[in-house]
């Protein structure tokens, strides 16, 4: 079974943690019908799944309260755990996301609700305890998602500085006085901003990370695909200077 079938499985058993936290079991039909396609059918465009999901169906008979659209926090509660879970949908739940920012209704214009989930994570990454795995996939997971969006100006006119944040944790720390192992969960982080966002980023203090970069491609400590892409980064960084 596809990961993504067994995820979805496993959220239609969950009940919510906290009041506050709506999961799947506080979804209407016709939003969890839309995203159950959007999750296991890749055929169906992702512009149609994110009008089935917010409208809701019409009326069964002229007495019958008016149908509303979905809650945006259960929706976009939904989005950020399939983004957190799921790494193979990561392209599908942006072009979902891209979708219902322009859906006609207006209730996700400019994705407010959705911006201030991005907050909470932005910060940074927690790389300790025995789930450090996980929790820099993750990470790495809610950068690639958030990137690709800031990409085209999404969710909002600030979302390219939560690029700048990331790079800066991962790029402006003395990290000789940290655990020097956790660039391994900062830097694939750092190199999908550079490769979605770099020209956009570009001038902000992009000396200096370009610097950084290229040190953190000689520190030998570090595994060899972090070193990687902080080598790739460091040679995106330079075609984009000749662009300028």
């Amino acid at each position: 079974m596809p990961k993504f079938e067994a995820y979805w499985i496993s959220k239609s058993q969950q009940t919510p943690v906290k009041q506050d936290i709506p999961t799947k079991s506080g979804a209407p039909p016709t939003l969890l019908s839309a995203f159950t396609k959007l999750l296991t059918d890749p055929t169906i465009p992702a512009i149609d799944l994110a009008h089935e999901a917010v409208n809701p169906l019409p009326r069964e008979h002229a007495y019958a309260p008016e149908p509303k659209p979905p809650i945006t926090e259960i929706l976009y509660a939904m989005l950020i755990d399939a983004v957190k879970n799921l790494t193979e949908m990561n392209n599908r739940l942006v072009d979902f996301t891209e979708a219902l920012e322009g859906s006609p209704g207006g209730e996700y214009k400019n994705l407010d609700g959705l911006a201030m989930e991005i907050d909470e994570f932005s910060w940074g990454l927690h790389d300790g305890g025995g789930a450090r795995q996980q929790n820099r996939q993750t990470w790495f997971n809610l950068n690639a998602y958030t990137a690709k969006l800031a990409a085209v100006g999404l969710p909002d006119s600030w979302a390219i500085y939560r690029g700048g944040r990331v790079l800066q944790k991962a790029l402006e720390r003395n990290w000789q006085q940290w655990d020097m192992g956790s660039l391994d969960g900062y830097m694939p982080a750092a190199a999908i901003w550079i490769r979605h966002c770099g020209s956009r980023i570009y001038q902000e203090r992009w000396e200096y990370w370009k610097k950084r970069f290229e040190w953190v491609t000689t520190v030998k400590t570090l595994k060899e695909s972090t070193r990687d892409e902080a080598r790739q980064c460091v040679e995106q960084m330079g075609d984009i200077e000749q662009r300028f």
